[in-house]
C-alpha cells in the first residue's frame, strides 16, 4: 500500500475512470447522480477524471496498481483560503482499515502546506458514516440543507 497524488496524465486519467464506476453505486445518492450533468459540462467519469487531475489534488492509496482509496481536495481558492473536499471513497474491500482518516489527513495536511485556513466537506445527510469520520477529525457541521451536510475545519 502506498500513498500517491496522481498526476494528469492518459494512465492516471484511465485509472481514475475506472476506480469511478467501481465505487459509483457507494454512494447515496449515486457518485454519477452527484457529479455527472450539472453546470460545467461534464458528462461521463472519464470527462469528470480529466477536470479533477487539472483542477484538483487526487490523493490515492494505490495497491498493485489499483486504486483502493481517494480524497479529492480543491485549494485554488487563494483569496478566501478555503479548500474543498468532494469526493472521499474507498473501495469496500478496503473499509474499516483506517484509509479514509489516512486519505483525510494527508488532504488537511496538503490544504495546510498550500496556505488554507479551512476545509470544507458537502456530504448526504444520510451518510451518517462519512460525518462521523469527518466529526472525529475535527469537523463541525455548519449547514443543514435539504438531504445535504456541510462540515468545516479550520487549519
Amino acid at each position: 500500500m502506498e500513498f500517491v497524488e496522481l498526476r494528469n496524465n492518459i494512465l492516471n486519467q484511465d485509472l481514475l475512470t475506472n476506480f469511478f464506476v467501481e465505487v459509483n453505486n457507494y454512494f447515496i445518492p449515486t457518485l454519477s447522480h452527484r457529479i455527472l450533468n450539472k453546470s460545467d459540462g461534464v458528462t461521463d467519469f472519464s470527462e469528470y477524471s480529466k477536470k479533477v487531475l487539472k483542477l484538483a489534488k487526487c490523493l490515492v492509496i494505490l495497491e498493485n496498481n489499483q486504486i483502493n482509496g481517494i480524497v479529492i481536495i480543491y485549494t485554488n481558492d487563494s483569496i478566501n483560503k478555503k479548500s474543498y473536499i468532494p469526493i472521499l471513497a474507498v473501495k469496500k474491500e478496503s473499509q474499516g482499515k483506517g484509509y479514509s482518516k489516512k486519505l483525510m489527513g494527508k488532504a488537511i495536511e496538503k490544504a495546510r502546506l498550500e496556505g488554507m485556513k479551512e476545509v470544507i466537506v458537502k456530504t448526504w445527510s444520510e451518510n451518517k458514516i462519512a460525518i462521523k469520520i469527518y466529526e472525529r477529525l475535527g469537523f463541525s457541521v455548519i449547514e443543514e440543507r435539504g438531504n445535504g451536510v456541510s462540515l468545516k475545519l479550520k487549519i
